[in-house]
């Protein structure tokens, strides 16, 4: 960010990791599977921070993007391993499809498409 308050780290995303790289090394890493994720945006003027945060308990990362397009992308990738906290902005849920010990089918139409999907809910207590 051309601002000087963030620094630039390179980062890895693999299937269920997310790997932080020095030097073109690998430094640490982290299981990002069954993670909370957040996007957020800030606003400060005109003057727009794009960022998400990853987290599970009191634990948590924040990462920011310089573009809302770059968060979309992230968002995009972390979604198949994640659980969105934002879900409800992005998909009505329509009536109960299937129902099993812990977890709910719903039949859900896409705010962004239109189409119907089917979502688990599953229940953690």
């Amino acid at each position: 960010m051309g601002t000087g308050r963030f620094k630039t780290r390179d980062f890895v995303l693999t299937r269920c990791k997310l790997y932080y790289f020095k030097d073109d090394s690998p430094l640490r890493s982290a299981n990002i599977s069954w993670k909370k994720l957040e996007p957020f945006v800030e606003t400060n003027g005109n003057d727009s921070i794009y960022g998400f945060k990853l987290y599970r308990g009191d634990v948590f990362m924040d990462f920011f993007t310089e573009t809302s397009d770059e968060l979309e992308l992230w968002l995009l990738k972390l979604s198949k391993v994640c659980i969105a906290i934002d879900i409800h902005d992005d998909f009505i849920f329509d009536r109960v499809i299937g129902k099993g010990s812990y977890a709910e089918v719903y039949l859900s139409k896409s705010n962004e498409d239109g189409k119907s999907y089917a979502i688990k809910s599953i229940n953690k207590q």
